[in-house]
C-alpha cells in the first residue's frame, strides 16, 4: 500500500522544530532577550490557532484540492512556480499596508529562531492558504508534488529563521541559490530598509533577478520599531493590539 505522507505533516512540523532547536542550542548565534519557553508556547499556540482558523474558514486543503483535480504537474515545476509566487506575495506584504498589518506580527519577534517560522497571524495564514489553493487550481500539480512542497516549506521555514551561524564558506556558497539564516536575518532588522529586501522563501535567485538583495548591513536589532519587547509575547497584543497599531499608521 502507498504511504499516506499527509498524516506526517503535523508531526514533522513539531519534530523538525525540536531538531533545529537542539542545533540552535549547540551553536547559538545570539542570546535571547525573552524566555524561550514563553516564546515557543506563544508560537505553537499561534500555529495551532491559525490551522484551526484556516481550516474552518476555507474547509479545503491544498492536498484535498489536488486530489480532486487529479493533476499531473511534477514537483520541480510546481516548486519553481510556487517559490516565485511566494516571493511576489512576500514582496507585497512589505509594499501594501493592508497586508503588512498582519505580516507585522511575524516581524515583531525580537529574538528570531526556528520557532519564528510559526509566528503568523491567522489572517496571514488565510491569505497564504488562499494563494496556495489558487496555484493548485490553476496549475493542477500532482498530490505528491503538493505534499512534497509542504514538507520542503516547513524545513526551509525553520532553516532560514534558525538562530545559528553557518560556516562562512558554507553560507557564501548556499547564498548563490538558497535563502540562508545569514540572508534572512537582515530582513528581520528593526530598520525598515532592511525589511525591504531578501524576500525569498527557499530560493535566493528571485532577489538576485529583481535586485532586492541589500548591499549594506542593517541594525542587528530585530523586530518592529516602537514595539515594546515584553509585549511581543502577549497573545492579545500580538493578535489584536499590534495589527490595530499598524492599521492606524497606514
Amino acid at each position: 500500500m502507498p504511504v499516506d505522507w499527509q498524516q506526517y505533516l503535523g508531526p514533522f512540523t513539531v519534530v523538525a522544530l525540536i531538531a533545529v532547536g537542539v542545533w540552535e542550542m549547540r551553536q547559538p548565534l545570539s542570546v535571547f532577550q525573552l524566555s524561550l519557553a514563553r516564546r515557543w508556547a506563544l508560537h505553537f499556540g499561534l500555529w495551532a490557532g491559525m490551522g484551526l482558523f484556516v481550516n474552518f474558514a476555507l474547509r479545503l486543503s491544498a492536498i484535498g484540492l489536488a486530489a480532486s483535480l487529479s493533476g499531473q504537474m511534477g514537483f520541480a515545476a510546481f516548486f519553481l512556480v510556487h517559490d516565485f509566487v511566494l516571493w511576489c506575495s512576500h514582496w507585497g506584504m512589505h509594499r501594501f499596508g493592508v497586508l503588512w498589518v498582519w505580516h507585522s506580527i511575524h516581524h515583531s519577534d525580537p529574538d528570531m529562531d526556528a520557532s519564528t517560522g510559526l509566528r503568523f497571524h491567522p489572517i496571514e495564514g488565510l491569505w497564504d492558504q488562499g494563494v496556495m489553493l489558487g496555484m493548485v487550481w490553476l496549475l493542477q500539480p500532482s498530490v505528491d508534488a503538493v505534499i512534497g512542497l509542504q514538507f520542503l516549506g516547513i524545513a526551509s521555514n525553520y532553516f532560514i529563521h534558525a538562530n545559528v551561524a553557518l560556516p562562512v564558506r558554507v553560507e557564501a556558497l548556499l547564498q548563490w541559490v538558497l535563502m540562508t539564516p545569514g540572508l534572512h536575518r537582515p530582513h528581520h532588522s528593526v530598520e525598515v530598509a532592511g525589511q525591504k529586501g531578501n524576500y525569498g522563501i527557499v530560493l535566493s535567485i528571485w532577489d538576485r533577478v529583481f535586485g532586492t538583495l541589500p548591499r549594506r548591513s542593517f541594525d542587528p536589532a530585530l523586530g518592529v520599531e516602537g514595539v515594546p519587547v515584553e509585549e511581543t509575547i502577549q497573545p492579545l497584543y500580538v493578535l489584536g493590539k499590534l495589527p490595530w497599531r499598524e492599521w492606524k499608521r497606514l
